[in-house]
């Protein structure tokens, strides 16, 4: 059961990384806004998600909840440092966020450069 679940949650967090990886979808998505939004406040998302995984003593936890707290911290992250910077630069909108949101956050877990190399070398 554990095994499907994780399946499931898995396709759910990667269908639109798979989605945001054809090369029509990523012409709407401004290069300049997402090196701005991975560099948030000076240390970037990976150094912020560092920074709270290790207030959070994550290194302690099981192996799953391990992994499963980086990736949902990881979320949270890219998730605010998204919202910073659309907002101070007047590009607000809900579907820029998330659109946004996914992309960084799959760029920080390594996930975008690895499924679009997938999806070019199948091309």
């Amino acid at each position: 059961m554990k095994k499907i679940a994780l399946i499931g949650i898995l396709m759910i967090l990667f269908f639109p990384i798979f989605a945001l990886a054809q090369e029509n979808v990523l012409g709407s998505i401004d290069q300049a806004t997402v090196v701005a939004i991975l560099a948030a406040f000076g240390i970037g998302v990976l150094g912020i998600t560092e920074v709270l995984k290790s207030i959070l003593k994550v290194s302690t936890w099981s192996d799953f909840a391990r992994a499963a707290a980086g990736y949902v911290i990881s979320l949270v992250v890219s998730a605010a440092c998204t919202a910073y910077v659309l907002l101070t630069s007047s590009k607000w909108a809900l579907g820029s966020f998330i659109l946004y949101t996914i992309v960084v956050w799959a760029e920080a877990n390594g996930i975008f450069k690895a499924v679009s190399g997938i999806v070019k070398k199948h091309a």
